[in-house]
């Protein structure tokens, strides 16, 4: 643990989440370069569980598609099989949302196969949809690589790195330097993607990220 000394002074959590916002050493997001469809689906599988549950699920969906486990699979092709396979490993109530998307996206093509209109508007207006809420469509933009303006506010995993940090902060400074409860207007899109990225890494590795930023910071 280190000692509190007199940079902590000068330093708040908040220096350090501008600090992180502004590393060059974070990507701000990894891009996709699978479809749309791909996307939509993935984040689909992925609202409302564990990040380890939500790769079990993709690992049971490449393999009913046909992937090799090496392979970088792709969901586009889920509605061309069993339905009752699909729903079996994915419940239906998803797999109505992913139905619904299916058949929007398939609204938004030209008769050549392209979109009708640009990619992130069809991205934002997926977000009409039944199932498809606010984290789903800002997700699906920062994989496609669009900046986001905003915080995410109901993502999990990002909001345990925020937590993570806060914890590791307060272990390592002094009592007036404490932080009981993360400002919000510190919050902002930028530092959402560079924290998604983290979250992409096991379990060890987010841990090891986040004792190091903070030890780093207050050397």
């Amino acid at each position: 643990m280190f000692s509190c000394v007199q940079s902590f002074k000068e330093h708040t959590f908040y220096d350090f989440l501008n600090h992180v916002q502004e590393s060059k050493y974070i990507e701000e997001t990894h891009i996709d370069d699978r479809s749309i469809r791909h996307n939509l689906f993935s984040l689909i599988i992925s609202q409302k569980i564990r990040f380890s549950e939500s790769m079990r699920i993709h690992r049971k969906l490449y393999s009913l598609l046909k992937y090799e486990p090496s392979e970088l699979g792709s969901l586009d092709g889920l509605m061309t099989c069993e339905r009752e396979d699909v729903i079996d490993i994915v419940g239906s109530k998803k797999y109505e949302i992913m139905e619904r998307v299916h058949y929007y996206l398939i609204s938004c093509l030209n008769i050549d196969g392209s979109y009708a209109t640009l990619n992130e508007e069809v991205i934002r207006n997926a977000g009409k949809l039944k199932g498809i809420g606010k984290w789903t469509v800002q997700c699906c933009l920062l994989r496609k690589g669009y900046p986001l303006s905003k915080w995410v506010d109901n993502d999990a995993s990002v909001n345990t790195i925020l937590e993570m940090l806060r914890q590791e902060w307060n272990n390592n400074v002094s009592n007036k330097q404490v932080v009981f409860h993360v400002d919000q207007r510190h919050l902002n899109g930028t530092l959402f993607s560079k924290f998604w990225v983290i979250t992409r890494g096991s379990l060890k590795e987010r841990r090891d990220w986040v004792v190091h930023s903070v030890h780093h910071f207050l050397e």
